[in-house]
This record gives C-alpha cells, structure tokens and sequence, in this order.
C-alpha cells in the first residue's frame, strides 16, 4: 500500500508525527496548569483557550491563501519554526515563574503560527492525490499525528509532575524536529503556486457556494464536539473523577493508540462508501462516546467511552478533509480548505469555551449535564452531514470506485 504515495508523502505523515507529539507533550496540562498550579477559574482558563483556538481560525484562512501564492512547503517551514520559538519562550517563562499573561501571549502566538501548517499540509495532499485516494492520504495523515498523540500525553504526564518548563521545552524542540523533516525531505506540489496575489474577500465568498458552506457549519457543530477531548475531558476527570494528570494522559494515548491501530481500515472502508455517510456514523459515535464521559464514575468506564468517541474521530476527521478537497476548485485548494479550516477552528473555539463554562457552572449541579448537550451538538452534526449527501454529485461525496485515479507524481 505504501508504494501508491511518494516519499515526500510519507516524510510529511513523519513530520506530522512529531509535530503531534511535541503539541501533546504539553498542550493537554496547559489547562491543568493553569488552574491548578496557578490558580486560575476554569471558566477563565476555558476562554483564554478558545481565544487561542480562535486565532488559529485566522491563521487557517491566512496560511491556505498564502499556501496557495508562495507555495505549500514555504507556508508550512515559517509555521513550524515560528512556533518552536514561541514555545521555547514559554518554557522560559514557566521556569522563572513570570506572570501567567506571558504564558497566555506565547501560547496564543505559537497557536496562530502552527495553525498556518494545517490548511497548507491538507492543501498539499490535495494537490498530490486524486478523488479517490484522498480519504486514505488523509487516514494516513491521521494515523501519524494519533502515533504521536497516543507518545505524547503519556511522556508528559510524567513530565507534568516532574517539570512544567522540561515539558514545553520537549515540545519546542520537537517542532523545530518537525521543521527540518519537512525541510529536508518533502517536495513541494507543482500545483501550489499561481500568479494571483492573495484575494480574503474572494475567499469569503467560497461560502456563496451553499453545498461547501453547509459543509462548514456541519464541521462547526463537530468541531465543537471534538474540542471537548482535550480541555473539557481533562478538567472533568481531575475535578469530578479524582484523576491524576498521569491516568489523564493515559486516556489521551488510548484515543491517539485506537486511531493508530483503526484509522487505516477506517480509512479503506470511507472508499468504498459515501462520505456522507461514514461522516454521520462518525457524529453519532461522538455523542455516545461523550456521553459515555458524562456517565463515567471510574477510570475503566471513562476509558470505554474514550473508545467510543474515538471510532467517531477515525471517520469525521478524514472524511470532511476529503470532502472539502472534493469540493474545492482545482487551484483554488488552499483557499477553500483555510475557509473550511476556519470553521472548523471557530467551532473547537465555541466548544473549548462552552466546555470550560459548563465545567464551572453546570457540572457543580449534575456532572453528566455538560456532556448530554455535548451529545446533542454531536447528533445535530451527524443530521447535518446527512442532509448534504443529496447536494453533491457521486464523485464529490467519495464514489470514485469506477476508476483506479494514479497519484500526481511529487
């Protein structure tokens, strides 16, 4: 199977891997830290990370117009580097304990300089594979960022005890691991470069197309869903659970060890299916699976529903990647998924701050109360997905088995 993808293709899932695991080496403990060892409400720490997610919705609207003029590979090297400094000076700031708005200030320049890399990596696959091989590229994608997720967390849950800063500085370095991968062994698309200058207000009006913009609001609604994992999880199984941050880390790797071991077959049987369909058994796995948080009273049970919302993840997360790609315009790629990547991030930002509020406000009253609204956003998410399939031609929505199409050679 690895023979059908170039070797660019597969330094870049490489590069992904230790991308994502120096960001899961730290960015789970951040709300820890925050509140825990700083001192800070919930509530405040959920807002300050939505703000972050926030800003990387910017970045994913810059870095797929910008990927689009300068090139793919250029986008993603300036991403990567900025971010590796950003981090190493909040590693700095943790150790000599200056004040917590530094920390909040880096974070949310290293978020915004990182989320330049996504639209610009999905861009690239994009232009190197055709209809029908793209949900697998992407499964592929995925199962190298969930690789470094499933070392991550656990490696800094251990850290997390010993030395905040030690843990952010293992971060910084593994993007800068993560730069010079790309650097050195990744090609950049032949697509990826036209005469235009960057057009924002032409990529805003991509939303004019009613089929690609009711596919943003359905990945809204489940970024909102998807963003519980990491802030609203934590926090849930800390307070309301008695975990410590090491047996939190651990339900991070199970998510990111299902991915590893799933994501290929997930990945396979999306090819022989409707998007649309895979993606709305993916919502309503997510809602049973957070669901199943809300009602967890021991770390076995939290575990199970870990499981379940991650057989959800295997087919959301590949499946509106491909879709928007379908969707997109042969040079108009990086346009169309940074304003998808847009809405996606607006959303996790949305459920990053709501799942900090309802941690603070709602969870004090009846713990599983956050989660059921969870599992209703995940529901409407599905239905959503569900109501486009009769908008998209066969080919858009993944029925490209007719025809064996051969990778664009990079």
């Amino acid at each position: 199977m690895s023979a059908r993808f170039s070797l660019s293709f597969w330094t870049l899932v490489a590069a992904e891997s230790l991308l994502v695991t120096g960001a899961a080496l730290s960015f789970p403990f951040l709300a820890v830290y925050l509140t825990v060892h700083r001192g800070l409400h919930a509530g405040l720490v959920g807002g300050f990370l939505s703000l972050s997610i926030f800003s990387t919705a910017v970045a994913h609207g810059i870095g797929g117009e910008w990927s689009d003029v300068v090139g793919r590979k250029r986008v993603m090297l300036i991403s990567l580097s900025g971010r590796s400094a950003a981090t190493v000076l909040m590693a700095w700031i943790i150790w000599t304990e200056q004040h917590y708005i530094w920390i909040m200030v880096l974070h949310l320049l290293g978020m915004f300089l990182g989320s330049l890399f996504t639209p610009a990596a999905r861009s690239w696959v994009a232009d190197t594979t055709e209809y029908h091989r793209r949900v697998r590229a992407y499964g592929f994608l995925r199962m190298g960022s969930n690789l470094g997720w499933a070392l991550g967390p656990a490696v800094g849950g251990a850290l997390a005890l010993a030395s905040y800063p030690m843990m952010f500085l293992f971060t910084a370095l593994a993007f800068a691991g993560s730069a010079l991968t790309i650097g050195l062994g990744v090609k950049d698309s032949p697509r990826s470069h036209h005469e235009e200058g960057m057009d924002f207000k032409a990529a805003f009006e991509t939303l004019s197309d009613k089929r690609f913009a009711r596919l943003c609001l359905s990945s809204l609604l489940i970024g909102m869903v998807m963003s519980q994992l990491v802030v609203a999880l934590s926090l849930h199984c800390v307070r309301y659970l008695g975990m410590p941050e090491s047996r939190v880390g651990l339900l991070f790797s199970l998510n990111g060890a299902v991915v590893v071991l799933l994501q290929y077959w997930a990945s396979k049987g999306l090819e022989s299916a409707r998007l649309t369909s895979g993606l709305t058994l993916g919502c309503i796995l997510y809602g049973a699976g957070y669901l199943g948080v809300g009602f967890s009273g021991t770390f076995a049970a939290a575990a199970v529903a870990v499981f379940v919302l991650t057989l959800g993840e295997v087919l959301v997360q590949p499946g509106q990647h491909t879709l928007a790609a379908n969707i997109a315009p042969e040079h108009h790629k990086g346009r169309y998924l940074g304003v998808h990547g847009i809405l996606q991030a607006i959303g996790s930002g949305l459920g990053v701050l709501l799942g900090g509020l309802g941690n603070e406000h709602l969870a004090p009253y009846w713990a599983p109360l956050p989660w059921c609204l969870v599992g209703c956003v995940a529901f409407a998410a599905g239905w959503s997905f569900k109501s486009l399939r009769k908008r998209l031609t066969a080919k858009e929505d993944g029925d490209g088995r007719a025809t064996e199409l051969e990778e664009v050679p990079v």
